[in-house]
């Protein structure tokens, strides 16, 4: 899915880990279960899986070509080529803005109480668990 979202949408590395978090936290909290496999790690700015963290760092490139035949595997279920189409357009722009990066006042996944702040206040780089993003992901939306 980070392929798919860095190829067509161009998000930049901060903007690609929330929208990532976001489409992740939104379906699991609305259906249940994941919408993609992923493990969400409190950083400092906030959610991150360090598997596409690290790939963004070190080979841009190949998670640029390589989607994994996300567009094909995405027209069997319409509705979640849609859902994460929908993520991208909400919160995109929201948090394309580089003072949302800077500033954790301005950044709603660090809200009191929010997954992300549950599991930062463990340690830096503490898993977050799927039950605590389903209790309290609600904390976190943007307006």
């Amino acid at each position: 899915m980070a392929g798919y979202l860095k190829t067509q949408f161009n998000l930049h590395a901060f903007s690609l880990q929330k929208v990532l978090y976001y489409s992740y936290a939104d379906y699991l909290e609305s259906k249940g279960h994941r919408l993609f496999l992923a493990s969400f790690q409190a950083f400092d700015h906030g959610p991150v899986d360090r598997k596409v963290w690290r790939k963004a760092q070190d080979n841009l490139k190949e998670l640029q070509e390589k989607n994994y035949d996300f567009v094909q595997k995405a027209t069997l279920n319409p509705s979640i080529k849609k859902f994460i189409d929908n993520s991208v357009k909400k919160y995109a722009n929201f948090f394309d803005s580089g003072q949302r990066f800077e500033n954790s006042d301005q950044n709603p996944t660090h809200n009191n109480g929010t997954p992300w702040n549950r599991a930062y206040s463990k340690g830096r780089n503490t898993l977050l668990s799927d039950d605590d993003i389903k209790k309290y992901h609600y904390l976190e939306q943007i307006p």
